[in-house]
């Protein structure tokens, strides 16, 4: 067994300068660590803030370049879906807007005399345009196998700008662009290509957290969530969930 060496004042004092020396490595590396985890936690509001502007200017690229371009072309904006001669839907409105999203090549390669979800056109599935996709809501299904499912969603009924096949012109809306809803925010429940949308009532029931589909976002925690919501002008706002049910009032278009 090795002898212990006999502690003398001199010894003790090495060990005590030692341990200092530890103990102040020790806190400078914790204090490294504090401040690692302090920038984390000020960069990553900051991301999500910048994912926010993301999802924000998804929407203004929808409503003006997607629907304004398709009105322009059209003259009217697009209906929520296309349907066969039995009257079953075929194909969403974000279907029909792809060749003012540049993506035309998609579009060709689509067969809109069949179902979305048709043999053929599941293949399509999975080639989401970006645009349709919130950036949080990618961030936090990624590993879900839900990248294709969209945030967007149209408010589809009677009095809106559509209540299915039919849809409003430039004309029919006038002034009031500025103050009918267009676009909302939902949790992301069906693929991109389903004629799917939600109606006036879903919105006025505001965020179920229980529900498959409901007016939502990924946006905050909590009772704090925001939804970006779009008028038909193009402007975007996040709103917060308190004041959802409220937006039911802005879907209805003043036909007087």
């Amino acid at each position: 067994m090795d002898q212990l060496e006999p502690e003398t004042e001199e010894t003790l004092a090495q060990e005590a300068r030692k341990r200092k020396r530890g103990c102040c490595c020790g806190l400078g590396c914790m204090g490294m660590v504090l401040l690692f985890i302090l920038m984390l936690s000020s960069v990553e509001p900051s991301r999500e803030s910048d994912r926010q502007i993301q999802c924000s200017n998804n929407e203004k690229q929808i409503v003006l370049y997607a629907m304004h371009c398709y009105h322009d072309v059209c003259k009217s904006f697009p209906p929520a879906y296309t349907t066969d001669e039995n009257g079953k839907p075929l194909h969403s409105w974000r279907v029909l807007v792809l060749p003012y999203l540049e993506e035309y090549e998609l579009f060709k390669q689509i067969r809109l005399d069949e179902p979305w979800d048709s043999e053929y056109n599941r293949q399509f599935h999975d080639k989401m345009p970006r645009v349709y996709s919130c950036p949080t809501a990618w961030l936090r299904t990624r590993n879900t196998g839900k990248t294709s499912m969209t945030c967007y969603m149209r408010v589809v009924g009677t009095g809106t700008t559509t209540n299915g096949t039919d849809t409003v012109k430039i004309d029919d809306v006038k002034d009031q662009m500025a103050g009918i809803v267009a676009l909302v925010e939902v949790y992301p429940t069906v693929n991109w290509m389903a004629p799917v949308d939600i109606s006036p009532e879903e919105l006025v029931a505001g965020i179920d957290r229980k529900k498959k589909q409901s007016v939502g976002s990924y946006h905050g925690s909590g009772r704090n969530v925001e939804v970006n919501v779009a008028t038909l002008d193009g402007s975007v706002e996040f709103v917060p969930e308190a004041e959802v049910p409220a937006l039911a009032e802005k879907v209805v278009i003043n036909t007087k």
